[in-house]
């Protein structure tokens, strides 16, 4: 290559205007660009010299260029395709589009010295290939790149809008300005179907063109879309990231270029990001185009996001001011100092109720000067748990959990630990940051190790022994300084030498136990007793049966004695006159026992728990006078959170007041039926949310009511019918089983209750997809009723119904009508013919009809099961609207679309009506709805109705449910339809991943999901892949239905194509 810097030319003139040449500042297939000034003007410019490499000889020395002999025609068609350029990036920019910054000026070409000049108007900067090259960006962040690779695509969208592709996207071909607004040049090889000229001049560039354009001179010869431009937008992050260009081995060996977080711009990084971008540069330099994302939208999108988990973490600063009367502990204080100076963790040991948080709180209200970031975590069964969702950070709120689960689904745990990890290890390296993790109750933890390992200091409290750094923190040792903080409780009364003797003599019966000794202090200061009286009364108090006559005297106590000492201790406080004695008191703290350990409301408590006890005729105003000298005793915990005042109990002293006090239906009969009632009301809408809210009401209540009588079967009851709608199938199962237990004993088992309950029990089963199990529970409710109550008891109908379920999802439907039809029968000779019971029954045989392909039957079925709905509900009942959903998915299955969508139609507004829009019941019918007009092609509308029914479904069951998947799969299909194969295996990914989660693996919809996954990968020319799920499709079908059913014919079709192609 000649440039005419080479000959010596510094300045070049152009329609009687000087240009200096500045320097080359980039060269293409047939052209060299310089950076020039105009004269006069501070401006920048480019100059682009036409110059065909291939053809080209050399220069005169007055700059002409030379061209090859014999070589004219050749010339003359590279000298068209320079001058179509300017044409299109005048079309470019002159539109009705707004293109400014994006689209530069470019001149007419001018002839001189045998060659063209075209002038392109920009301003200061330099091309993007400068960049690199120099190092501008080798000291800057890696969201430094992914601004970069923004910007260009600000450039690439308008020329997308605009028809056009520009398929010669390379460093040397962007401009950088010192705004940071990247421009696209040289728009020789754009190309756009609606070109009249319809030419088309591909250039391919090693390491930033698409494969596909490689060999090609046509570009009808090859589909080419958006997607290849994007290759080339991704190739240039590529070369950002590693520092050289894709190769062709990269393809072959995905493995020896992914990036990692040891070097780099992604060192230190989470693995999410390094995953996630790994990620992003295989699918869109994927050799396939049909894999790589398929718009400038949504790869803008994908770069946001990894600029948003690059974004720095942060702990959060968390201090907790200790309590004002803890006193003393110095020693410790220092303790912990020394131990922190020398390692990154301590261990402080005790048994409950000692003080060892407060002391930890102390710490580090008193070294405040030494860290400037101080957490407080409560362990929460194992740390890697903890860290993940308890510890705080700054930029890691619930949207970016939300992508972690999305990835990752149930090792997401697993991976936002190892990220908050490394954002402790690399952020905080010789920071001062002190971490205090409380409750730390376990022998052993399997991270441990990995969470001391970093720079930062860590506190852990717990009742466990452990090796290593370890504080045991024992009762207070000194007198003095138990007597300080009995002081400090007794305040603001003065405690008199004549006092002094027996409250050591307390003290010293205490073993030290600080949360004793407060509470001693404090009902000496509200009873008005003395100290003798207390020590006289507290000796009295003292039970042997409780092992609290340990001699105290000893110097040597083991632990486990200690700790049964001082709850007995704190149990004899009961018996004192001032607690045990007065009623009103020892039914308040039963009542509180059973109180979550988060607390209630104090009106909501007192309304539910002592209203009753507490109401006059002469007032109506609540009488808090009992629960607030509980809280002055410190009996009960008080606090204030958004201006409401919560009560609650220490955990200490909510074990001891259970045993205490034994909590049991009948003492807690009020709150108890209240928090029955309140779940109830917190379940009104059915939402996942809450339900959770439900269990978290009734968990403590649930673990310490053991009492035998009906309202602890009914609060069993309730908390498995919860634990059942979560799918916590496990908890569901105990729940009903404990309540059978418990009525058996009531009724014996001849009652309709104890039917009921297996019939609950096998409905667990069913969900669980124990076939036999359920089986068998429901046959022993069906023994039940039977034997006691004769074959046409109402019960029996409800059971043949189930059972017909069950064969119906283990695929035997012609045991599934059987029973449907003896469940019709029955009813029918208990209800009559026109009931909603025989309605209900009718329903589900034209389901089972639908099932066994004979869709006559079923219609005939629904419509009969119509009449009967709408005589006796009228036409907007919600039991209507699930009739009219049926019929039309069966009336859209035999092809009339039309009146199929009048019956969704009616349905909807009738759930509408009845549930609102954001209901369960009310996705099923945006669903058909959505499925309706993806048959018909309206895909957008198709969308919308689909996407609706799955934001409903997410906020009603969780992620993992059957109706999730239903939702997903039916948007998947949707983009198959579409032709958009990357986001229908993206849908139908979730919903294999559900179905595993929720069935067994045998189960014909796992199967289904198989099956919808061979199609997309045959559509993506994967055949491989595809073959694995068609093969397991197939392995599943012919477990879970007979040789010749229709879908397993279906998928041996499917098979045997295939085998064609491979």
């Amino acid at each position: 290559m000649t440039s005419l810097l080479d000959v010596g030319a510094d300045t070049l003139v152009l329609n009687e205007k000087t240009y200096t040449l500045l320097k080359i500042a980039g060269v293409g297939g047939s052209s060299i660009v310089y950076k020039a000034r105009p004269d006069g003007d501070s401006d920048y410019c480019m100059v682009k010299e036409f110059y065909p490499h291939d053809l080209a000889e050399g220069r005169e020395a007055d700059g002409t260029v030379r061209f090859l002999t014999g070589q004219t025609t050749a010339v003359q068609s590279r000298k068209s395709r320079a001058m179509r350029e300017s044409e299109i990036a005048m079309r470019l920019r002159h539109t009705e589009a707004n293109n400014d910054p994006w689209i530069l000026l470019y001149e007419k070409p001018i002839q001189k010295n045998n060659t063209l000049y075209t002038i392109i108007a920009t301003e200061k900067g330099e091309m993007l290939s400068e960049r690199i090259s120099d190092g501008y960006y080798a000291d800057k962040d890696f969201t430094v790149l992914c601004d970069c690779i923004l910007a260009i695509l600000d450039a690439l969208e308008p020329i997308h809008d605009k028809g056009y592709l520009h398929l010669d996207i390379s460093p040397d071909n962007i401009h950088c300005s010192k705004l940071s607004i990247m421009r696209m040049i040289d728009y020789n090889s754009a190309y756009s179907p609606s070109d009249p000229s319809g030419e088309f001049f591909p250039s391919v560039k090693r390491g930033y063109s698409a494969p596909e354009l490689k060999g090609i001179s046509n570009a009808k010869s090859l589909r080419l879309n958006p997607d290849t431009d994007l290759f080339s937008v991704a190739a240039i992050f590529f070369t950002m990231l590693k520092g050289r260009p894709i190769e062709e081995n990269d393809w072959a060996i995905p493995s020896r270029w992914f990036l990692n977080n040891e070097e780099g711009y992604l060192k230190g990084a989470s693995k999410l990001l390094v995953d996630s971008t790994n990620a992003f540069l295989q699918k869109n330099l994927s050799r396939n185009p049909k894999l790589r994302l398929q718009s400038v939208a949504e790869m803008r999108a994908k770069i946001e996001e990894l600029k948003r988990l690059r974004q720095r973490i942060e702990l959060e600063n968390s201090p907790k001011r200790p309590n004002v009367h803890f006193v003393c502990r110095e020693k410790e204080i220092s303790d912990i100092d020394e131990y922190l100076q020398r390692d990154s963790y301590v261990i402080l040991e005790g048994i409950g109720g000692i003080g060892k948080t407060e002391l930890a709180k102390k710490y580090a209200w008193e070294n405040r000067e030494k860290y400037d970031i101080v957490q407080f975590i409560t362990y929460s069964g194992d740390l890697q748990t903890t860290v993940a969702y308890s510890m705080k950070f700054r930029n890691f709120d619930n949207a970016k959990i939300a992508q972690y689960e999305s990835k990752y689904g149930n090792e997401a745990v697993e991976h936002i630990f190892c990220d908050k990890m490394s954002s402790l290890k690399q952020d905080y390296h010789g920071k001062r940051t002190l971490i205090v993790v409380d409750n730390y109750n376990t022998v052993a933890d399997d991270h441990f190790a990995k969470f001391i390992s970093g720079e930062y200091k860590v506190i852990f409290t717990s009742r466990e022994k452990h090796n290593g750094s370890v504080i045991e923190i024992t009762e207070m040792k000194s007198e003095d300084d138990l007597l300080m903080l009995f002081r400090e409780y007794y305040s603001p009364y003065k405690l008199t030498g004549e006092q002094e003797p027996a409250v050591r003599e307390i003290i010293r019966l205490v073993l030290g136990h600080t949360m004793t000794l407060m509470l001693i202090a404090t009902v000496m200061l509200k009873s008005d007793k003395t100290s003798e009286e207390m020590l006289a009364r507290f000796k009295k108090g003292l039970d042997p049966k409780l092992r609290t006559k340990i001699a105290v005297d000893k110097e040597e106590i083991s632990a486990e004695d200690r700790e049964n000492v001082v709850y007995g201790h704190i149990r004899s406080l009961f018996n004192l006159e001032d607690i045990a004695a007065n009623e009103n008191y020892a039914f308040i703290m039963t009542n509180m026992a059973i109180v979550p350990y988060t607390g209630l409301e104090k009106k909501i408590f007192y309304d539910w728990a002592l209203s009753e006890r507490y109401r006059s005729d002469e007032y109506d105003d609540e009488d808090y006078t009992d629960i607030d000298c509980l809280v002055d005793r410190r009996w009960i915990q008080e606090e204030i959170r958004e201006n409401v005042r919560y009560v609650s109990l220490h955990p200490v002293i909510s074990d001891v007041a259970c045993r205490e006090l034994m909590p049991d239906s009948v003492k807690c009969i009020d709150l108890v039926g209240n928090l029955i009632k309140e779940c109830a009301r917190l379940c009104l809408d059915k939402t996942y949310v809450e339900y959770i809210e439900g269990t978290k009401m009734l968990e403590t209540a649930y673990g310490r009511i053991s009492d035998e009588t009906k309202l602890t079967a009914n609060l069993l009851d309730f908390y498995a019918d919860i634990c059942f709608r979560l799918a916590k199938y496990n908890l569901a199962l105990d729940g009903y089983t404990k309540s059978l237990s418990i009525r058996t004993k009531i009724y014996g088992e001849l009652h309709e209750d104890i039917a009921d309950l297996y019939n609950s029990v096998g409905l667990v089963y069913l969900e669980m997809d124990e076939y036999n199990n359920a089986l068998r529970s429901f046959d022993k409710s069906l023994e039940i009723c039977q034997f006691g109550f004769g074959e046409t008891h109402h019960y029996v109908a409800d059971v043949y119904n189930n059972i017909g379920s069950t064969y119906d999802q283990m695929g035997e439907y012609d045991s599934a009508l059987k029973y449907f039809r003896k469940s019709l029968e029955l009813k029918k000779d208990l209800y009559g013919a026109n009931s909603v019971d025989v309605a209900k029954s009718l329903n589900n045989i034209a389901t089972i009809y639908i099932q066994m392909d004979e869709q006559t039957n079923a219609l005939e079925y629904f419509m009969k099961s119509s009449d009967i709905f709408v005589g006796i509900l009228g036409e907007n009942h919600r039991s209507v609207a699930l009739l009219y959903n049926n019929i039309g998915t069966l009336i859209n299955q035999l092809g009339n679309s039309e009146k199929a969508l009048d019956y969704f139609l009616k349905a909807l507004e009738i759930k509408e009506n009845e549930y609102g829009k954001e209901h369960p019941d009310t996705s099923i019918t945006y669903n058909s709805i959505g499925v309706l007009y993806t048959d018909i092609g309206e895909y957008d509308k198709a969308l919308k109705y689909c996407e609706t029914a799955l934001d409903i479904r997410v906020k009603s069951y969780g992620k993992e449910s059957s109706p999730v998947a239903i939702s997903c799969s039916c948007i998947g299909t949707i983009y198959y339809r579409q032709k958009n194969y990357l986001k229908a295996l993206d849908y139908y990914d979730k919903t294999l991943s559900i179905r595993l989660a929720i069935y067994n693996e045998c189960h014909p919809e796992i199967g289904r999901a198989h099956y919808n996954l061979g199609v997309i990968y045959y559509e993506l020319d994967e055949y491989s892949k595809a073959w694995q799920h068609y093969i397991e499709a197939l392995r599943i079908y012919k477990i879970s239905y007979p040789e010749n059913h229709i879908k397993v014919k279906n998928i041996q079709k499917a098979i045997s194509e295939l085998k064609h192609i491979t």
